[in-house]
């Protein structure tokens, strides 16, 4: 019952197993003390992850608060980090750079996310940065996202910034963050593919000032700078302006600078 809080991890080197693909679930996890990858039983909050370099796992961080507000996450900040590795594949991370959920008030700035390539036979969608479950408040802002690959047939994408959040007064602002080099094998299923911002889910996301890339080829189906699928259904829910969208993937995939699903969005400043 008893959160951890008022931490500060920095300056670190952390590592997983060696191997061809990677087994450590994180270089830090907060969450369950029950189950890896659980929601917590307590708030962790005010803790500060920076200036580490944290590859050859999983993910890189795995920030999971309980799932009602009075146990939320408060104050975490994540800056100044790389995450991942191209030193070679083999020290890659195999699912995210980081995931923060459960969380308010949350600061991620500054990172390098470069280096995470699924395996061969994963069902899993690869990102860079992942905002999920609950939150409410929190910025993403100046960070470079790139080499973010999906290389199984069955894998569900690649995505540099994710939002699966079913939050949808979330009042997370994602910001002048640099995007390039995301790719997936390609599929006909939408969002199994690469994309460089992916709205799964949720609003209140204030999507400003980014400069996305995709300048690397996929071999079929569709991609598109920014992805905002069909369950993000609330009116007015993203505010998108002021970005700089590109594909310069010459063969392959249908592509698109920006694609929407979601027949109910507005997008606007919010």
């Amino acid at each position: 019952a008893n959160g951890s809080n008022n931490n500060t991890i920095k300056n670190c080197i952390i590592n997983g197993a060696t191997g061809a693909i990677a087994t450590t679930t994180a270089g830090i996890l907060t969450g369950s003390g029950v189950t890896i990858g659980g929601d917590a039983e307590a708030a962790n909050s005010n803790n500060t992850i920076q200036n580490n370099w944290i590859y050859r796992v999983q993910n890189s961080a795995y920030l999971r608060g309980g799932l009602t507000a009075p146990v939320f996450d408060q104050n975490w900040v994540v800056t100044g980090n790389e995450f991942g590795s191209t030193a070679s594949t083999a020290d890659k991370n195999i699912f995210r750079g980081m995931l923060i959920g459960n969380a308010q008030n949350f600061t991620v700035s500054n990172n390098v996310v470069q280096g995470v390539q699924s395996s061969g036979t994963t069902t899993a969608s690869m990102s860079g940065i992942q905002i999920g479950l609950l939150v409410n408040g929190g910025t993403v802002t100046k960070n470079v996202i790139s080499d973010i690959k999906n290389i199984s047939a069955t894998g569900t994408g690649a995505n540099a910034i994710s939002f699966i959040s079913t939050s949808t007064a979330s009042n997370v602002t994602v910001a002048n963050n640099f995007i390039s080099d995301v790719a997936a094998t390609g599929s006909a299923t939408l969002a199994s593919n690469g994309f460089g911002i992916n709205v799964a889910s949720g609003a209140g996301y204030k999507i400003y000032y980014n400069s996305v890339n995709l300048n690397t080829n996929q071999a079929s189906g569709t991609t598109a700078a920014m992805l905002v699928q069909a369950a993000v259904t609330t009116a007015g829910g993203l505010g998108v302006q002021d970005n700089t969208f590109a594909s310069t993937q010459t063969a392959g995939a249908t592509r698109y600078t920006f694609y929407s699903a979601a027949a109910a969005t507005e997008y606007t400043p919010i």
